[in-house]
């Protein structure tokens, strides 16, 4: 999801450089940031996608004429293959196919289901990635709600519906709105399941992006730090979700002019990139090009020129 993620938006008046360089440096921040993922997608093995979407098809199409397009193998074989439509970066025909689920389910199962539910977050997430965010949101709502209901306010799927919410009512720039309700599933996480769970993490990460969108003066570098430390502790430094928390933590130190914190802060990401990564790895190397523009930033000539160098 989109949204006023520290990276992306540029705070040029706290920080007493040139506005060309800054624009730069955290562009290039933003791009940083999106590397693991990058790098994962790149070097992973390629998937036929073709073969996959047939084998789902063909399946669903079995046990629609064997069972029905009512019966409950039937419907998870259709999900099947939106899903892989959907991987195959084919949403646009995969989310016809989520909607006929949905409805069928909700006419069978009824509204309160689980697997009824399961099938409108499917239907609301492909919504969203074909840019229907505002349909999605009432769908997220509904589902959050009706688990709040059904399971409880501290059970674990309807926190993640919450945090899903929140999530979304963020990527529509509604961040006060979705302030209080990422701080109720944070804090909800925390109280049932412990700080350091990993859905904890992630709610805490999002509550992160969402305070910042709501104050926007840097008062969230706190909980960005609390990000870090904790996926390092839980995950460890060779997740790419520790990766990422360090390159935002340094990031948003950046942004508001702590440029000599975010120094530090980004050098820790480089060198951490390094021992995980390897020297020569490609994003090891473009972690480095940037920490030499940041160290040049302010202005450190003869520190910044060999940095450049080594990540030649």
């Amino acid at each position: 999801m989109g949204g006023n993620a520290p990276g992306t938006l540029i705070r040029t008046s706290s920080i007493g450089i040139g506005a060309m360089e800054k624009l730069q440096y955290f562009i290039g921040m933003a791009l940083l940031m999106q590397l693991p993922v990058f790098f994962s997608n790149v070097l992973a093995a390629p998937i036929d996608h073709s073969a996959r979407v047939a084998a789902a098809r063909e399946q669903w199409e079995k046990l629609q004429k064997e069972n029905g397009a009512d019966d409950s193998a039937t419907l998870s074989a259709q999900s099947k293959f939106a899903s892989e439509l959907d991987e195959a970066e084919k949403p646009e025909l995969a989310e016809p196919l989520y909607k006929d689920v949905l409805d069928r389910r909700k006419r069978v199962l009824g509204n309160d289901h689980a697997d009824t539910l399961a099938s409108q977050d499917d239907y609301a997430d492909v919504l969203d990635e074909l840019d229907r965010t505002k349909e999605a949101l009432p769908l997220f709502k509904d589902s959050f709600e009706r688990r709040s209901r059904v399971l409880g306010k501290e059970n674990s799927a309807t926190l993640r519906s919450q945090v899903v919410y929140a999530e979304t009512l963020k990527a529509l720039h509604r961040f006060k709105e979705a302030e209080p309700i990422a701080k109720e599933a944070l804090q909800s996480w925390v109280r049932a399941f412990g700080a350091d769970h990993p859905d904890a993490i992630k709610a805490l990460k999002i509550y992160a992006d969402i305070f910042d969108g709501v104050k926007v003066d840097g008062s969230a570098e706190p909980l960005y730090k609390e990000v870090f430390e904790r996926s390092s502790r839980v995950f460890g430094d060779k997740d790419g979700k520790t990766l990422r928390a360090a390159d935002q933590y340094a990031v948003y130190q950046g942004a508001f002019g702590r440029t000599k914190e975010a120094e530090a802060s980004f050098k820790q990401a480089m060198e951490l990139r390094k021992r995980v990564l390897g020297v020569d790895h490609p994003a090891t190397l473009f972690s480095l090009n940037h920490y030499a523009a940041m160290v040049k930033l302010m202005h450190k000539w003869t520190e910044a020129e060999p940095l450049y160098k080594e990540a030649l």
